[in-house]
């Protein structure tokens, strides 16, 4: 069976399964909602959950960019000199542990409850391990290929597309799985947070505001979002974009 099939007909006996526990009457609905009944509220609430979508969606894929094009300099500058690339390695050894969430005091102090302090968190908690990544890729090239380069003649900029981002591409794309998933969690985790004040919409907080209410199928139709948007990014739009690339040029093998 297909990698693609067997993915969603394990989520298709996942969904009946919830759905048929919560029928059941074991568990009472205030504390698991049928799936039906989550459907029905994104059906009767589609405006509140589109907006608390692309609220969210946009916070994560500023912070997404930012976070790429921070950690591709890095990278670039670990590549130039080994004494660089000590310094960054010991910067990362540092900063990196520390988790983005535990920032959030001072994201409020120098942003205030403001879409800048949730892209501040959502950079810090995922710049790290993607700068890793892209390190280990460029480091991982073959010497020769880099002499090719050099020999071309290539200026800096030429060189690190032509030679250096292709090269390090599987590397390149696992940092980046690994961080859209520590995004995804850091933005809704913080618009959750940031919920208790009202000041920013966003899928967090809407949870966070549905708790109090003790709507359930409310909270459980927001987190269907959110697992739909995991699902179709990790499963859909990376697997393109590996196919498309790395497969299609032999550097990886492919799964049907």
């Amino acid at each position: 069976m297909p990698t693609t099939v067997q993915k969603l007909f394990t989520v298709l006996v996942f969904l009946s399964a919830w759905e048929i526990v919560a029928k059941s009457g074991l568990v009472p609905s205030t504390i698991l909602p049928s799936l039906s009944q989550s459907i029905t509220w994104l059906a009767t609430h589609a405006n509140e959950a589109i907006t608390a979508t692309l609220f969210t969606l946009e916070m994560l894929g500023k912070a997404m960019g930012i976070s790429i094009g921070a950690a591709f300099l890095l990278a670039a500058f670990s590549a130039t000199s080994p004494r660089i690339r000590v310094s960054i390695d010991a910067l990362i050894s540092i900063l990196n542990p520390i988790p983005g969430l535990a920032l959030i005091p001072f994201a409020i102090m120098w942003f205030g409850f403001t879409p800048n302090a949730i892209m501040f968190v959502v950079v810090y908690s995922n710049v790290w391990a993607l700068t890793i990544n892209v390190t280990a890729g460029f480091s991982a090239i073959r010497k020769t290929l880099l002499e090719v380069g050099r020999n071309f003649g290539l200026t800096t900029p030429r060189y690190l597309i032509d030679v250096l981002i292709p090269a390090a591409l599987p590397s390149i794309i696992a940092g980046i799985r690994i961080s859209w998933a520590l995004s995804w969690r850091a933005v809704v985790g913080i618009e959750m947070v940031f919920g208790a004040v009202g000041r920013v919409a966003g899928l967090g907080a809407t949870i966070y505001s549905y708790q109090f209410l003790l709507d359930t199928p409310a909270i459980m139709g927001i987190l269907l979002i959110i697992a739909t948007i995991g699902f179709v990014v990790e499963n859909i739009l990376l697997s393109i974009l590996v196919k498309k690339t790395v497969v299609k040029w032999g550097m990886q093998t492919g799964v049907a």
